[in-house]
């Protein structure tokens, strides 16, 4: 063996096991948010996690949301799954809050857990760490709820092809007020989708339609209401 050749093994050794390293993630560990941490380190990673969606122009709650919103959305139940590194060090947040569906009909009158707020911090981004908080917020979640359900932008394909690679099946659009951005939601169930594939794409196909035609991104209507009742 040629030292050029020797030498370029070395180094694609040393490449592949920096790869291994970070794809194991072998120094960071998911765990439920300490009393120690604080809501404004979560809102830190946040803002942090969703600067480029910010700089895009699109109004991710996540991206700006003062320390009072964080808390607010994550409800009396919530709670948080956070990324430490061996310096504790806070890398990624998720969160998880729970209530029963009230006309959802992928799941109405049943306990859903509602997985929300995740974001990994931009030097930590293509960990795998994102999915490894969301393999955590549903194993917690499915202790207390028989399904899951999270939304997130259209354009957000990352999180959606993830998601959708990882079970969770496409089941509503929604537009919502602090928003400028059509949301897709998606569920997953406890004991695996209990409609046919042809049911649920038949009806998030209308309930998309639906939402184009009736509401703008921003949640307003595009007619008056009194119109839409008629």
């Amino acid at each position: 063996m040629t030292q050029e050749l020797q030498y370029a093994t070395f180094l694609l050794s040393n490449f592949i096991e920096e790869v291994l390293v970070l794809d194991t993630n072998a120094t960071i560990r998911i765990v439920p948010k300490p009393d120690w941490i604080s809501y404004e380190t979560i809102t830190d990673v946040l803002h942090d996690a969703h600067t480029s969606t910010k700089q895009s122009g699109m109004l991710f709650n996540a991206s700006s949301q003062s320390v009072e919103k964080t808390i607010s959305r994550l409800g009396e139940n919530g709670l948080f799954y956070v990324a430490l590194t061996s310096n504790n060090e806070v890398v990624a947040v998720g969160a998880i809050s729970f209530s029963k569906l009230k006309s959802e009909w992928y799941g109405k009158g049943n306990m859903c857990g509602h997985i929300k707020m995740v974001g990994v911090r931009g030097d930590y981004k293509r960990m795998g760490l994102n999915n490894r908080i969301y393999e955590n917020l549903e194993n917690y979640g499915f202790l207390h709820a028989d399904v899951l359900e999270m939304n997130t932008a259209c354009q957000n394909h990352i999180v959606l092809d993830s998601n959708e690679r990882h079970g969770w099946k496409y089941v509503d659009c929604k537009s919502f007020p602090s928003t400028n951005y059509y949301s897709y939601v998606m569920a997953k169930w406890k004991n695996g989708c209990p409609y046919s594939e042809r049911k649920r794409k038949l009806i998030f196909f209308f309930r998309k339609l639906s939402v184009h035609i009736l509401k703008k991104q921003n949640g307003s209507y595009r007619f008056p209401i009194s119109l839409i009742k008629k």
